[in-house]
C-alpha cells in the first residue's frame, strides 16, 4: 500500500467532507453498493456538483438534472489505486458496516449512561473509527481513561505514568507504552479542565524526560554561578536542550542582549525561523507546553514581551491561551488579520474542530475569541508551516 497516496487521497477526501459533509452519505452508499455488487458501472448520486467532481476525480455525468458517477470509468483511471481510493473513502468518511453501525449506538448509548458526566456526542467520529477497529476493548479503555483523568482533575499533584498506574490500576506498568489509554486520558483530562497551564501532557515527567529547546542569548544563575552556556551557543547559531532537573533550581533568567522572546509550536518553524531572524529568542513548545516549557515560560522576567506562533486551529490557540496564562503574550503570524490574509493557504475546519472551536467561543475567560470568531466564521484554518516567512 502506498503511503504517500494513501495520505493523498485520505486528505482530499477529509478536505471534501469538510466542506461538505453530506457527502458522506453518498460515500457511504457507494461503499455499501460495491460490498454487495464489485461490479457495479454507476450510481446515481446527489450533492454539489464540484465537490461530486472532487470525491470522483470528475467522473461524474448530469443526466435529466440528475448527477451519475461512473464507477468504471473511476476504476479506469485509478487503475490498481481503486481499492486503496475506496479504502481511505471507508476511512475519511467514518464509515461503519450496517451491522456493526447498530452496535456503535449501543455502545454509545451505555457511554451515556454509566459516564454521563462527559458528552461524548463530541467526540463520536473518533469513537466510531476506534469502536470500527476494536469494538470490544474500546469501552474497557474508555472506563480506564475516564477513571484516571477524573482522579488527575480532582488533584492538583503531578504524577508519572508509573505513579499514576500504581494509583489508579495496582500496575507500575499499566501505561507503559500504551498509546491508546494514555492519549484518552490526556484528552478526557482536557476535557474536564480545558485551559490548565499544563495543558498536555498531563501526567508528570521524570527530572530528565521533559525538555524544551531554545534558542538566544539567554544566561541564568544556579547556586550563585552565573551559566552563559547557552548564550554561548546562540552566538554559534545553535540552539540549546532544558531538562526538568536543569530548569529546577535556575534562577534570575535573563536575556543577555534585550530581545522578544516567541514561543513556537512546530519543530519545522523553529528551526526556519532560527535562520530567517536573529533579533528575537526563540522557545519551542513541540505542541502541549510540557513541563520544562512551562517553568522556562514563568522564569522569562516579567519585562519580556513573549510573542507566540502556533497553528490557527482551536488546539493551537489553547497552547496559546495555556502559555498566557504563564507569561502574558500577544499573537505572531496567526492573528485573525495574518489569516484573512493568508486565507489562501488555509485548510477546512474538521467537524471536530468545529466543535472544539465552539467551545472555546463560548468561554468566557478565553483570550483569543477574534482569531477563534475568524476560524469559524469562515471555516478555515492556517497550518504554522503554511505561512510565508518575508
Amino acid at each position: 500500500m502506498s503511503t504517500e497516496k494513501n495520505e493523498q487521497y485520505f486528505n482530499g477526501q477529509k478536505a471534501i467532507f469538510a466542506r461538505a459533509p453530506e457527502l458522506k452519505d453518498v460515500a457511504h452508499k457507494l461503499i455499501t453498493r460495491l460490498l454487495k455488487d464489485p461490479e457495479i458501472q454507476n450510481m446515481m448520486v446527489t450533492g454539489n456538483r464540484g465537490d461530486l467532481d472532487n470525491l470522483f476525480f470528475g467522473y461524474v455525468t448530469a443526466r435529466s438534472g440528475k448527477f451519475q458517477a461512473n464507477i468504471r470509468d473511476l476504476k479506469l483511471h485509478l487503475g490498481d489505486n481503486f481499492q486503496l481510493w475506496l479504502y481511505t473513502l471507508q476511512q475519511s468518511s467514518d464509515y461503519v458496516e450496517p451491522e456493526k453501525d447498530e452496535r456503535f449506538l449501543e455502545f454509545m448509548a451505555a457511554l451515556n449512561m454509566q459516564i454521563p458526566s462527559v458528552n461524548w456526542k463530541e467526540f463520536e467520529t473518533l469513537l466510531k473509527s476506534e469502536f470500527t477497529q476494536n469494538p470490544l476493548g474500546l469501552k474497557s479503555l474508555l472506563f480506564d481513561a475516564w477513571f484516571a483523568a477524573d482522579f488527575l482533575s480532582k488533584t492538583d499533584k503531578t504524577f508519572t505514568p508509573a505513579e499514576l498506574g500504581a494509583i489508579c490500576f495496582s500496575d507500575t506498568k499499566y501505561l507503559s507504552n500504551n498509546t491508546a489509554l494514555n492519549s484518552w486520558i490526556n484528552r478526557l483530562y482536557l476535557y474536564l479542565k480545558p485551559l490548565q497551564e499544563n495543558a498536555g501532557p498531563v501526567f508528570a515527567e521524570n527530572p530528565t524526560a521533559s525538555m524544551v529547546t531554545l534558542f538566544g542569548p539567554f544566561e541564568y544563575e544556579v547556586e550563585g554561578r552565573r551559566m552563559t552556556w547557552i548564550r554561548a551557543l546562540w552566538e554559534l547559531g545553535q540552539s540549546a536542550v532544558l531538562n526538568s532537573e536543569n530548569l529546577a533550581k535556575m534562577e534570575h533568567l535573563i536575556l543577555s542582549v534585550p530581545m522578544p522572546v516567541v514561543s513556537i509550536e512546530n519543530e519545522s518553524t523553529f528551526n526556519r525561523m532560527k535562520e530567517f531572524s536573529r533579533d528575537r529568542a526563540l522557545i519551542y513548545t513541540a505542541g502541549y507546553p510540557a513541563k520544562a516549557v512551562c517553568r522556562l515560560v514563568a522564569l522569562l522576567p516579567s519585562a519580556v514581551e513573549l510573542r507566540h506562533w502556533g497553528d490557527s486551529d482551536p488546539e493551537g490557540y489553547e497552547i496559546a491561551a495555556a502559555l498566557h496564562k504563564i507569561h502574558p503574550l500577544r499573537l505572531l503570524n496567526c492573528t485573525a488579520a495574518d489569516l484573512q490574509r493568508c486565507k489562501d493557504k488555509c485548510r477546512p475546519l474538521t467537524p471536530a474542530k468545529r466543535k472544539r472551536a465552539e467551545r472555546l467561543a463560548e468561554t468566557p475567560e478565553f483570550p483569543f475569541k477574534a482569531e477563534i470568531g475568524w476560524t469559524l466564521f469562515n471555516d478555515l484554518w492556517l497550518e504554522q508551516e503554511n505561512f510565508p516567512l518575508r
